[in-house]
């Protein structure tokens, strides 16, 4: 956490000390043009196999033991332990994402800034997630890619044994324009890397809130094949909604066989006290 100009100076002298690593939280660099002092600082690292996060980021959660998220005290929770872990270029909304996860009940595993990636990227994040046991799926809160990484990701991605989830900051000119001045990636056109990511088995959020229910329900669940759902509802309305939704994401929704429907009306589920509803 010093001046930019004086962050190469710090990691020689950690790499003297034999320090093992560095959480460079540090701004003012690609990001904002000073891409020479950015390649100067990763030499540096790469010359002494010395690893870094960031620069202009807040680095990593990983519980029991490490917590370098600067959060103010009025907005601190102590997040669940579970097997969702999360690489985010933006700081802020990773601890958004902490908290709102919290909130929900979704455990968490790992969560790593990763800022300007100028060593460590997604990619190596990715490759370190799909072989700890711990973990079930991988959340990237993603800007945009260094020129021509976007295939390396994608090609990890999809050998990757466990989901990933992506949430794509930058899908119109206004937020490209944003993430160019904020962490010097590259956006790229959405709807090309939208396909790309369902081509290459890779499930994409499209907010926020999607990014919290996928990840909960691919964390808590058992994983299973297939095309079909069957929809239970107490609310024909939703049930039609559900229907429609299954069928724009290319699922079947077929008609349960007599004695099925049989069986579940005559059945009686209770909610709460004194409300219950026939099937």
């Amino acid at each position: 956490m010093v001046r930019a100009e004086l962050a190469a100076v710090v990691v020689k002298e950690c790499i003297e000390a034999h320090i093992g690593g560095a959480v460079i939280v540090s701004g003012g660099f690609a990001e904002v043009g000073k891409k020479e002092m950015q390649d100067e600082l990763t030499a540096l690292a790469r010359e002494a196999n010395f690893p870094f996060l960031g620069p202009n980021c807040i680095g990593m959660y990983s519980p029991p033991h490490v917590d370098t998220n600067f959060v103010a005290a009025e907005r601190m929770v102590k997040s669940l332990d579970g097997n969702v872990s999360i690489v985010s270029q933006s700081g802020g909304i990773l601890v958004d994402q902490m908290i709102k996860m919290t909130e929900e009940g979704v455990g968490l595993s790992r969560a790593v800034s990763i800022g300007n990636k100028a060593l460590i990227r997604e990619v190596d994040l990715l490759r370190y997630f799909q072989h700890r046991q711990e973990d079930k799926s991988s959340d990237l809160l993603h800007r945009g890619f260094w020129k021509k990484r976007g295939r390396e990701f994608l090609m990890a991605a999809k050998g990757c044994p466990k989901p990933v989830i992506v949430l794509k900051a930058g899908k119109t000119a206004s937020g490209m324009k944003a993430v160019s001045s904020h962490t010097a990636s590259l956006a790229g056109d959405y709807r090309v890397f939208s396909e790309a990511l369902a081509q290459f088995g890779v499930v994409e959020a499209k907010s926020e809130t999607q990014l919290i229910n996928f990840s909960e329900a691919l964390s808590k669940y058992p994983t299973l094949s297939g095309e079909m759902v069957a929809i239970i509802t107490g609310s024909g309305g939703h049930g039609a909604l559900a229907a429609d939704m299954a069928s724009w994401v290319g699922l079947s929704v077929p008609t349960l066989p007599d004695d099925s429907q049989q069986e579940f009306e005559d059945k009686v589920i209770v909610f709460g006290a004194g409300h219950s509803i026939s099937w």
